[in-house]
């Protein structure tokens, strides 16, 4: 008996060649359409839909760091156990403020953005967050009026957190 004639009574998906070569084009269409349902459905949050508008923005965001370096402005946050917020302003404010807003905003994830109202307490201002914070945020500190800003970031979680202007900036 030859060779030829024992392969020759065999079904096709018995063969292991046929299920390798198969395999190979099979799992390249399960990945695409694996890719395909991540590319529609997964919107790019770093993408700006009106990047003309945003563009513009950015001398209006510069006029507000020049505001907080023409008014000498810093400010200390406290950050306590019970996610409590303490800020100490201080500078060359005309009046304080009654309120300010402190924005958080995450790197990359749009929907964890979110800010707060900190209100006057004494000789601080007091604000509470609803959840305990972990990873990177943008902070961005300034009056109702947006007058003025102050940004930093920081990696949470942190107890301490101050904010400055960015003077280079404006040394010219």
């Amino acid at each position: 008996m030859s060779q030829e004639s024992k392969g020759a009574g065999r079904p096709w998906h018995k063969e292991r060649w046929v299920w390798f070569l198969l395999g190979v084009p099979g799992t390249s269409i399960v990945l695409s359409l694996i890719m395909l349902y991540v590319a529609v459905n997964g919107r790019d949050t770093l993408v700006e839909d009106d990047y003309y508008k945003a563009g513009l923005a950015i001398n209006e965001s510069l006029e507000k760091d020049a505001s907080a370096v023409r008014l000498n402005l810093s400010a200390r946050l406290e950050v306590d156990e019970h996610q409590g917020l303490k800020l100490y302003l201080s500078g060359n404010l005309p009046d304080r403020p009654d309120i300010l807003v402190l924005f958080f905003e995450h790197p990359t994830l749009s929907k964890q953005d979110f800010d707060i109202r900190l209100i006057p307490e004494g000789d601080h201002y007091y604000g509470l967050i609803e959840q305990p914070l972990k990873g990177r945020r943008y902070l961005t500190l300034t009056a109702v009026d947006s007058t003025w800003r102050l940004q930093t970031n920081v990696e949470f979680p942190i107890e301490t957190i101050n904010f400055a202007p960015k003077k280079e900036r404006f040394s010219s």
